[in-house]
């Protein structure tokens, strides 16, 4: 009977006892990151890393790691560079973690405070899909980059990656190599937001010294119409519409209306205020589908269930 009891809390304390949780930050060194900024700071299920990243400039890029991750912390290469320091504590990749890559403690703008400045003045978000607002939030927007860039990371499960670009940029609208991955590259203001990673779906490319010229469109198909089914394939459409937009039913919170908007329309992938309403703006085909409703601060939940 002893040893069954004993067998019994081996077991509790193996399988139902849950994973640890870290807390890493998630930003690169084109904001001040890495010395208790909280709100950029996500929850991670493996380890906490940094790197450098020489395709702009040495920019310090901090973020959660979940898959290669290794078994141990400390230095080793990861997704084709060296060094990429990892650790497993909260919040251990911030700016004290910036000695273990070079043997001694810089700025962590060491490389943005020049870089970014540049001669044109996009603002584009930086920060990846572990940031639930990734894309969508002021929180993660950078100011005064030369070009927006997305890309997906083929290393970490195709997680899609945002960045502000400051040198080594591709030409806009083109789809060309960055980091050793394919990543589409566009020169308007927040134009690497949610829907932008649709324009990664289609061609490829040869080498890096070759692109993928993309035609980028000034009217899309957006759905037009409201209920449970609106938005799915064979919902009605309209043609050539500027921007597709989508917004709650002001008289019935629990409706969606998916909409073409022809005039006084928000930036493409923001959130703004249409009518007195706040509303969703994206620029591509089909972009105000169903499901497209999530992104709104304030989410629709259990609707279609």
């Amino acid at each position: 009977m002893i040893l069954v009891e004993y067998l019994l809390i081996i077991f509790l304390a193996i399988y139902l006892v849950p994973c640890k949780s870290l807390k890493c930050y998630e930003c690169t060194g084109h904001v001040s990151c890495g010395q208790g900024q909280t709100y950029l700071a996500v929850e991670c299920s493996g380890k906490c890393m940094i790197y450098r990243n020489n395709y702009d400039g040495g920019t310090i890029v901090r973020r959660c790691c979940t898959n290669e991750c290794g078994s141990k912390d400390g230095l080793r290469p990861y997704e084709g560079r060296y060094p990429a320091y990892f650790c497993s504590e909260d919040m251990c990749n911030g700016a004290r973690s910036d000695g273990k890559l070079f043997g001694e403690i810089i700025d962590p703008l060491l490389t943005s405070t020049t870089s970014v400045l540049s001669t044109t003045n996009d603002d584009c978000y930086d920060c990846t899909s572990y940031n639930s607002k990734c894309g969508i939030d002021e929180s993660t927007i950078v100011y005064g980059c030369k070009s927006c860039v997305i890309y997906l990371n083929t290393f970490d499960d195709n997680r899609v990656n945002r960045r502000c670009c400051t040198s080594n940029c591709g030409s806009s609208g083109t789809i060309d190599d960055y980091e050793g991955r394919r990543a589409y590259f566009c020169s308007s203001s927040r134009c690497n937001g949610i829907g932008a990673e649709s324009m990664l779906l289609g061609g490829t490319v040869s080498s890096s010294t070759s692109t993928t010229t993309i035609t980028v469109q000034s009217s899309f198909q957006c759905y037009d119409c409201s209920g449970p089914d609106c938005g799915k394939e064979g919902s009605a459409l309209l043609m050539n519409c500027p921007t597709c937009m989508l917004y709650q039913n002001p008289n019935d919170q629990t409706t969606i209306e998916r909409r073409c908007c022809w005039w006084t329309c928000g930036l493409s992938n923001s959130i703004s205020s249409h009518n007195g309403i706040q509303t969703y703006f994206c620029s591509n085909n089909k972009c105000n589908g169903y499901g497209a409703e999530n992104v709104l601060v304030r989410p629709v939940k259990d609707i279609f269930e």
